[in-house]
């Protein structure tokens, strides 16, 4: 009896301290252990033992006693009332929160649960009142239920959740934060010109959607810049990225100077400043999968122009929604006009090795290096489909440069093309 009365009541298997300082206690559990409150019972909670304090931590390992453990949960009631956390991030490989475990952690205001959380205790963060951002890795919400977050104001907290989870997010208890907002979106502003001898553009590269991205249209010498390719005549132009987009600047040669000889004045040199009407050319694909309509611009009345219905791999051209069947094509813009590129798969059982080329593509900032056989037509084509070159291989690799940020096709043979998207540094 008098050795019973002697012996230490633990709520834990062992306790660790991190690099922090901060100390957490656990317990073994099937596949590893689960962090856990260290009081023997509700009533002594965390008497006798140091809370936690600050930003916390908890790790994906624990070592103890020269065996190494995966930190699996944090446990019912793990950490509640400790007042003075800030925020609290889990590491990858923790599956659950229990029931109570941040119960009035009222000076938390930022919570990071990883992609392997898949279910969240009742009350797990009551009362956490301090609360203003939660990061949620996981794209499929965890399970949980509606006391998760009870007397906590969420109106004013903004969950943070993976790119395209937000719908997935749409129920009780989440759809009740005052913002969601989605992370680790990247969305590709690329630009082109219709003449690269004409000007050039500056703001392509890779955004977070909603970033504005700056783009602005330098003219060449002798030349002056029009409109965007969908009639925005605005430079420099904001533009909000949302999702992957391509804008073109047309720039069109300024008239040639008339001379008016003068016989009382010297010479004076007249600029014929009307500019030509333009015109909407859109060039779309039935199935962005399989290929790609390329050509769509701003183009004045009675310009001749090629397009393009190149196939991807996995496709091939069928014929225009006027059933031609040229391809490349060439139009004269007499006004608006809207064309649509077929494409249909190529039958796996039924593909040759001809349909399939076998040919490699290594990209390294503005350098393409393409391997294929000797001999080979090459073609580089612009994001307009027009053919900016075009050689027959002398060896196994080829080189190219190319000669601005944007979106390339690059074409062997008469095999289908592959995309690939400059950005500038």
């Amino acid at each position: 009896m008098l050795l019973l009365s002697c012996a230490t009541v633990r709520a834990y298997d062992f306790a660790d301290t991190l690099s922090s300082g901060q100390v957490l206690y656990y317990s073994q559990v099937a596949g590893g252990v689960e962090v856990v409150y260290p009081g023997a019972s509700a009533s002594t909670g965390w008497v006798g033992y140091t809370m936690p304090t600050g930003a916390l931590t908890i790790p994906a390992t624990v070592s103890h006693e020269g065996t190494t453990y995966a930190v699996v949960g944090v446990g019912d009631y793990a950490f509640r009332f400790c007042t003075g956390l800030t925020s609290v991030t889990l590491s990858d490989g923790i599956a659950s929160v229990g029931s109570s475990a941040f119960y009035s952690c009222t000076g938390i205001v930022e919570i990071t649960l990883p992609a392997s959380v898949t279910t969240v205790g009742n009350g797990a963060f009551s009362l956490v009142a301090s609360l203003t951002d939660l990061w949620m890795w996981a794209a499929v919400p965890p399970t949980t239920s509606s006391t998760a977050f009870y007397a906590v104001d969420l109106s004013g907290c903004t969950l943070h959740v993976p790119c395209g989870a937000a719908a997935a997010y749409g129920a009780a208890p989440w759809n009740s934060f005052g913002s969601v907002v989605e992370g680790g979106c990247v969305a590709y502003i690329a630009t082109a010109v219709n003449d690269p001898m004409r000007g050039y553009v500056t703001g392509s590269g890779s955004y977070v959607p909603g970033e504005v991205a700056t783009l602005t249209a330098i003219a060449a010498e002798g030349f002056v810049f029009i409109c965007w390719n969908d009639g925005d005549t605005l430079n420099p132009r904001p533009v909000q990225v949302l999702s992957d987009s391509l804008f073109t600047a047309m720039f069109f040669a300024l008239p040639a100077p008339v001379y008016v000889f003068d016989t009382v004045r010297d010479t004076v040199t007249v600029l014929d400043t009307v500019m030509p009407l333009c015109h909407t050319l859109n060039v779309l694909s039935d199935n962005l999968q399989l290929g790609v309509g390329v050509g769509s611009a701003q183009l004045p009345l009675g310009t001749e122009v090629e397009v393009c219905g190149l196939p991807l791999e996995g496709g091939r051209f069928v014929a225009w929604n006027d059933g031609v069947t040229d391809n490349p094509r060439r139009v004269t813009v007499m006004g608006p006009l809207t064309l649509t590129a077929s494409f249909a798969p190529v039958p796996t059982a039924k593909a040759s090795s001809a349909e399939r080329p076998a040919w490699t593509l290594a990209v390294e900032d503005h350098l393409v290096t393409v391997g294929c056989g000797v001999g080979e037509r090459l073609r580089l084509y612009d994001a307009q489909g027009r053919c900016q070159l075009s050689l027959t291989t002398t060896g196994e690799r080829t080189t190219l440069t190319l000669p601005s940020a944007g979106v390339w096709l690059i074409q062997v043979g008469d095999g289908p093309a592959r995309k690939i998207v400059i950005t500038e540094h």
